[in-house]
């Protein structure tokens, strides 16, 4: 499937911003990273491809970690659920969303697509949406490489 594109910066509104329980057992909201970082937001369809996704994100985080983003997953399980194993790096946050209100939320700034299926979202430091990926899995390397050529994007476009 290929990536959506956003309309251009000029009329395009900020993200919802979510609020959930991390693997940790503390909330996060999303609104604490904005003006500092550009979000790669992925909603799996299973907890496997989530903590997957964790793992691919983690591989990358150099490349992450130089366009000033972070990867948040946003795991379809409940409260209490625990992390993986390895210890995560910072640029990569796992967030639990077991009634997947977050995934509902977003889709809706799509048209008309991404029902039901696994969503990436890539945003800019100011929550504002640059590209959606609808049904595919980041844990593909070529995919990896199209969020962070979309990061590279974002920074062009927004570089201070």
């Amino acid at each position: 499937m290929p990536w959506f594109a956003f309309e251009s910066v000029e009329t395009r509104a900020p993200a919802p911003v979510l609020e959930l329980e991390s693997p940790y057992g503390y909330r996060v909201s999303l609104a604490q990273y904005r003006s500092r970082y550009n979000l790669v937001l992925y909603f799996p369809q299973s907890v496997a491809e989530g903590v997957a996704a964790l793992s691919s994100f983690a591989e990358r985080t150099d490349d992450y970690w130089e366009k000033n983003a972070r990867a948040v997953i946003v795991l379809p399980a409940p409260a209490g659920m625990l992390v993986p194993a390895r210890r995560l790096p910072p640029t990569v946050i796992p967030l639990l969303d077991p009634g997947r209100q977050g995934s509902r939320l977003y889709e809706r700034l799509l048209p008309g697509e991404g029902r039901g299926e696994a969503l990436l979202f890539v945003l800019d430091r100011y929550a504002v949406p640059f590209a959606a990926l609808i049904g595919e899995n980041p844990v593909d390397m070529h995919v990896q490489d199209q969020i962070l050529e979309w990061l590279d994007f974002i920074e062009l476009q927004c570089p201070e």
